[in-house]
């Protein structure tokens, strides 16, 4: 992804692609009291699933554990946060945390763009890398299948 100005020119590099899979959700009959799973204390919005994934790149494969909150309508832009931890598969522990927005896609009914910035949190000093980033993310949710598919970029 390139990102151009008058003044200069921003080459994006790929850090990861995710694929997020909800296991829970308020209403779904699997919790009686739905709660989130990978983020300590309440968030702005409502707290809408949790559930694990994967995600693979060039210096990042493993997997998450998430929860999502947002602020909805379901017809318009809502405000979401999601947070999770991901654990790399040489054992790792990295905090995510990402602010963006949905919005319905303009040319696929069953789903919904999602657009976010992206931090990130580690102890483990292989990762210290991360700290700095400000990233970014794009991606979409499908309504079909409650699949979310996005890739994060530095």
């Amino acid at each position: 992804m390139t990102v151009a100005s008058e003044a200069q020119t921003t080459v994006l590099e790929q850090l990861f692609e995710m694929k997020l899979q909800p296991q829970r959700w308020p209403g779904d009959g699997k919790s009686p009291e739905p709660s989130p799973k990978a983020s300590p204390g309440s968030r702005v919005g409502e707290y809408i699933a949790s559930g694990e994934g994967t995600l693979e790149g060039p210096q990042l494969k493993g997997t998450i554990r998430w929860d999502l909150f947002e602020n909805r309508d379901r017809k318009s832009v809502e405000r979401t946060d999601m947070f999770g931890v991901i654990k790399t598969n040489d054992g790792a522990e990295i905090g995510i945390e990402s602010f963006g927005l949905f919005q319905p896609s303009k040319t696929d009914k069953e789903k919904w763009e999602h657009r976010a910035t992206v931090r990130f949190a580690s102890t483990d000093e292989r990762y210290a890398w991360l700290l700095p980033i400000l990233g970014s993310m794009t991606g979409t949710f499908d309504l079909q299948t409650f699949v979310h598919h996005y890739r994060v970029y530095a």
